[in-house]
């Protein structure tokens, strides 16, 4: 008797003998409040008449807890609250589309590993979803029993109503506050909480880029970075102008949520004290300035009435830095190479009294397709870090730096396999995933698709050397086509650079495998990537956007394609006979695939890399028949 693939798996899974073998159904009646609304999306066919299925209230389970018997005669479920009854109906369904019509007698009881299992997706890169595509990704979270959700905003992902005439001339795409007051209530019947986002010292470019804002950067000139120029994306902290924007930006974006927390972001101020307050940051400390603003923050956050949630990277540079923090604070510890030391950053968090959520990553930005070896390392390590010392939460990040250009289609790995760790510290296999992806995402009964979404973030295993959070493919998108030697100058100054922003333990991996680098083998990057187009063509997701995913997937790997066919030209390894047509054909495509999911004036920016290259090639051309 096949034991079933659940995700994420239950804590305890006892199977009998027996099968059930009617319809899994309940009536509207005789369903728990509050289950009617979301059921009637994510899986309508078990609301019927049969009542196959009971549902008995016992006080003393815990808020999320539920038991399932499924015996040969029916199924019972008990449940000490709305969100573990639609638990235990998540895990039911499940197990419907693995048995096909039989599912194995079982007892169940479940219950969350960590008290918050969140995904966040970055909103703030030129790729703003529509509202419907949300309220998918909502769904799909709402069956891993996610619950809690955050949109990032930096910029003006967000109509701020204050600064209608800032953001009405910059603005590309945004969602409106009746959009995220919308979204809100959806996630709010899924047992999802929509946790408002906003950096609020950091990644500030947008603003100080305005005529009305520019005074606040804390390095007016931008900051050199072997001999790269970064524009001002900090705030000066010790201006009360700063706080007073942020105030009023909160006033806009609190409102539109019910969630009580939010999360301030405050990572990557990369240039705090290489400006206005390098004297003040020489005696007295970078992290003593930061650490000055955010208790200002805080109890500007506190008295809106929530709590406030940060990025622990600039917290790390200090060994005693968590500790001066306002103990309701939620410290979120980010790390997204396998590398990361997640277990030091915890253990440290934990010493210093605060509660924290550790954040692994998809991994799918900066790459196409996804890095699946270094994106499954680093969940396990975060996975394991968060029992080990008590982490109130896992959270699962999703970006989209340098134009947001990859399709979620390829992020799906990454949450599933955090939400299975943040449920139950059992990770499942990856066998199980490639399966859970194909029975309860895309429906693909030739078993394919799932592997293949696996798969195609494995390219980089070809490529001369591993980056961190990076493939060489995407890295030419920022390099362009350029002589060899401008090339390699370029990629070493990305290696070099590295020290400036990581730490040791992942900057000396890097050097050395980029020390240690192999030539480039183009035909076997390009032979693996066609293969893969081959099995997406014989893939059948039956998902209602299958046929969407299929044309994705291929899209997907055509940049790949053609990324690594200009590095080849590069290096003089081709001719790059096509290459022009190959990136026109996929610049196409990729116009028309992102307004299916997304609002649409983003996508010319997240095209950019790849229309570069081709007014760089057609440059090229001219020059040699000249």
């Amino acid at each position: 008797m096949e034991k079933p693939c659940l995700i994420p798996k239950p804590q305890v899974y006892l199977q009998r003998a027996g099968y059930f073998v009617k319809k899994a159904a309940v009536s509207k009646e005789r369903m728990p409040s509050g289950l009617e609304a979301p059921l009637a999306v994510i899986w309508p066919e078990v609301t019927g008449t049969e009542d196959t299925i009971q549902f008995t209230e016992k006080k003393e389970l815990q808020k999320e807890q539920y038991v399932l018997e499924i015996t040969e005669e029916g199924i019972e479920i008990s449940w000490g609250s709305p969100a573990g009854a639609f638990y235990a109906v998540m895990t039911l369904h499940q197990l419907v589309l693995f048995s096909e019509g039989k599912i194995a007698c079982c007892r169940i009881v479940d219950f969350p590993g960590l008290r918050d299992r969140a995904v966040m997706i970055d909103i703030s890169r030129g790729k703003v979803p529509k509202v419907e595509s949300l309220k998918a990704m909502i769904d799909l979270l709402a069956g891993l029993k996610i619950n809690q959700f955050q949109l990032y905003v930096e910029g003006f992902s967000f109509a701020y109503p204050s600064f209608s005439e800032v953001w009405e001339k910059r603005a590309k795409d945004y969602l409106t506050p009746a959009e995220i007051r919308e979204l809100d209530a959806y996630c709010a019947e899924r047992f999802i909480e929509l946790v408002p986002n906003q950096n609020c010292l950091g990644h500030m470019n947008a603003w100080l880029e305005t005529e009305a804002f520019g005074h606040l950067a804390e390095n007016p000139g931008g900051l050199q970075i072997k001999g790269t120029t970064l524009p001002p994306a900090t705030m000066d902290p010790t201006n009360p102008e700063s706080l007073k924007l942020i105030e009023q930006m909160l006033d806009d974006l609190l409102p539109c949520f019910h969630s009580r927390m939010f999360h301030a972001d405050l990572d990557e101020t990369f240039d705090l004290g290489y400006g206005k307050n390098k004297d003040k940051a020489e005696k007295e400390g970078v992290v003593s300035i930061y650490l000055d603003y955010v208790k200002k923050l805080s109890e500007k956050v506190k008295a809106r009435g929530h709590n406030m949630m940060m990025w622990g990277d600039v917290l790390s540079k200090e060994e005693d830095a968590a500790a001066q923090l306002p103990k309701d604070i939620i410290v979120l510890d980010w790390g997204y190479e396998k590398e990361h030391p997640v277990r030091r950053r915890a253990e440290r968090l934990q010493r210093a009294g605060v509660e924290f959520y550790l954040c692994p990553g998809t991994n799918s930005w900066c790459s196409f397709t996804g890095i699946t070896d270094n994106m499954m390392q680093c969940t396990e390590n975060a996975v394991s870090a968060a029992y080990d010392f008590h982490a109130r939460g896992l959270m699962v990040t999703d970006w989209g730096d340098f134009g947001h250009l990859q399709y979620s289609l390829f992020s799906l790995p990454g949450i599933l396999y955090g939400a299975a760790g943040a449920w139950n510290r059992e990770l499942v296999t990856e066998e199980e995933l490639a399966e859970a992806l194909n029975r309860y995402v895309f429906r693909d009964e030739t078993g394919i698709f799932g592997r293949l979404c696996l798969e195609a973030g494995r390219y980089s295993r070809k490529e001369e050397f591993l980056f961190p959070c990076r493939t060489l493919a995407f890295m030419t998108l920022q390099t362009g086509c350029v002589s060899r030697d401008r090339f390699e100058a370029s990629i070493k100054n990305m290696v070099d650079s590295m020290r400036f922003f990581v730490e040791p333990c992942v900057y000396l991996p890097c050097e050395e495998a980029y020390a240690g680098r192999s030539g480039m083998e183009e035909e076997a990057i390009l032979e693996y990537l066609d293969e893969l187009a081959v099995q997406a063509r014989k893939a059948d997701p039956a998902c209602p956007d299958g046929t969407l995913l299929k044309e994705e997937m291929i899209n997907g790997l055509a940049m790949v394609r053609a990324a690594t066919r200009t590095r080849a030209l590069c290096y003089g390894l081709e001719d790059g006979s096509g290459l022009e047509k190959e990136i026109e054909d996929l610049c196409e495509r990729h116009r028309n695939l992102w307004q299916r999911r997304n609002k649409i004036k983003g996508q010319e920016d997240s095209l950019l890399g790849f229309t570069t290259l081709l007014e760089q090639l057609r440059e090229r051309k001219q020059e040699e028949e000249e």
